[in-house]
C-alpha cells in the first residue's frame, strides 16, 4: 500500500479491504465511493457514504487508543476540541476499560 494508507491503516484490514489495488494515493474518490456503496449493499446496510466511513474511522481510532491530536490531524480539524466534540463519545466497552484501567493502577 501507499504511504498514506500505511498512515491510516489501524490494522483492522479496513484499508486493505476497501483499497485492494494499492493505497489511497492511487484511488480516486469515485472508486472509493463505488467500493463503499457495493460493500454496504452486500451487507444490506442503507445510507452508508464516505462520511459514514470517516466517522467510523475516527471513532475506531479513538477507541483503539490513537491520540486525539493524531486523529484531529488525520481528519483535518483545526483543534482537538472539534474532534472531541464530534467524535469523543465513548462506548460502554471503552468506558469500562477506562474504569478497569484506573482500578488496576490503584490496585483495586
Amino acid at each position: 500500500m501507499g504511504d498514506i494508507a500505511d498512515t491510516v491503516d489501524d490494522g483492522s484490514g479496513l484499508v486493505a479491504a476497501l483499497l485492494p489495488s494499492g493505497g489511497l494515493a492511487r484511488t480516486d474518490a469515485r472508486n472509493l465511493l463505488r467500493v463503499l456503496e457495493a460493500a454496504a449493499k452486500a451487507a444490506k446496510i442503507e445510507g452508508v457514504g464516505v462520511h459514514t466511513l470517516r466517522h467510523s474511522a475516527a471513532v475506531s481510532w479513538l477507541e483503539s487508543g490513537v491520540h486525539i491530536k493524531a486523529v484531529a490531524d488525520l481528519l483535518g480539524h483545526s483543534s482537538i476540541a472539534i474532534t472531541g466534540d464530534v467524535y469523543g463519545h465513548t462506548s460502554n466497552d471503552t468506558a469500562r476499560a477506562a474504569v478497569d484501567g484506573l482500578a488496576g493502577r490503584l490496585g483495586l
